[in-house]
């Protein structure tokens, strides 16, 4: 009995210190139609805009690529899964890349994401927060494949 006592004690100790899941509710996004994707790479200094005064920020730099069809549906899969979502949050937000959807090369809704802290912001706002492992490791995959 005083061996069970201990470790009962450090499995209560445990159970109260996990981080509990927590509850992701995710906006519809895009909420535009859209008929194509760009990726961009960014500079990852200063703040998250994308655009400036109706035209690319200083922060948009090196390649930019048009998504296939595959690289969409991975995109858009890794945006609405909710699974995606829910990490712990960093201080840092550094942006090393964009995604833009266009309609008829207007712009309808973009991301910015940082790789470093796992956060992405979007316009219109998505929801969710940091990403998870799965999400963070579904969006190295799907980088990876683009650039």
């Amino acid at each position: 009995m005083k061996q069970i006592f201990p470790t009962l004690c450090s499995l209560l100790l445990l159970t109260a210190c996990a981080s509990p899941t927590k509850e992701v509710k995710l906006n519809k996004f895009p909420v535009e139609e859209f008929s194509s994707i760009v990726a961009y790479q960014m500079n990852g200094e200063g703040d998250d805009a994308i655009f400036e005064n109706g035209e690319f920020s200083k922060m948009v730099t090196g390649k930019q690529r048009e998504l296939n069809a595959d690289q969409t549906m991975l995109l858009l899969d890794f945006v609405q899964d909710d699974k995606s979502f829910g990490g712990e949050v960093s201080n840092c937000f550094n942006p090393r890349h964009a995604f833009v959807f266009y309609n008829d090369n207007r712009p309808v809704a973009h991301l910015t994401i940082c790789t470093e802290c796992n956060w992405m912001k979007s316009t219109p706002d998505l929801g969710g927060s940091a990403f998870t492992r799965k999400g963070s490791i579904r969006l190295s995959h799907l980088l990876e494949s683009i650039f």
